[in-house]
């Protein structure tokens, strides 16, 4: 599921193969590599499934993003394949805890981050990762690059 972003003519001249870019600097950042991973956005809140996929996107990840109860259902029913799952303190606990029971009881590779909505506020949902998303489109992007396959490797 993972590959790695390959450069553009205008990066190589700038001599950076591999680059990202820094959302409130709005600037290109050199990096050594960017690995691509799927990220799937299980909301209930299309905006902010909306902004998150955008800004996942602008990292130069592959992102589903899903905004109602049924269309997430299905798509763990389905096996739908990533490699971090963000689940949105907008999705109902009870649903976000069958969805962790589900990938569990699969087996799926991907892990699961639990994004809260402030701080203080102690979710119902065991996750592999936490994040506040009241703390930016900056913190977001370090947990998922935290919490994806390379981490782990």
């Amino acid at each position: 599921m993972l590959r790695l972003a390959t450069g553009t003519p205008y990066e190589e001249n700038l001599g950076c193969r591999f680059r990202s870019f820094d959302i409130l600097r709005k600037s290109l950042l050199p990096q050594a590599e960017v690995l691509i991973m799927k990220i799937l956005v299980l909301t209930t809140d299309q905006e902010l499934a909306l902004l998150r996929q955008r800004v996942l996107e602008s990292a130069g990840h592959e992102v589903l993003a899903l905004s109602n109860e049924r269309e997430v259902m299905e798509a763990a029913e389905k096996q739908v394949p990533f490699d971090v799952a963000l689940l949105c303190h907008r999705l109902p606990d009870s649903t976000a805890r069958k969805l962790i029971r589900m990938f569990r009881d699969q087996k799926r590779q991907g892990k699961v981050v639990y994004i809260a909505h402030i701080y203080g506020e102690w979710p119902e949902v065991e996750a592999d990762r936490y994040v506040v998303g009241a703390d930016g489109p900056d913190a977001l992007i370090r947990v998922v690059a935290e919490t994806g396959p390379q981490a782990a490797a």
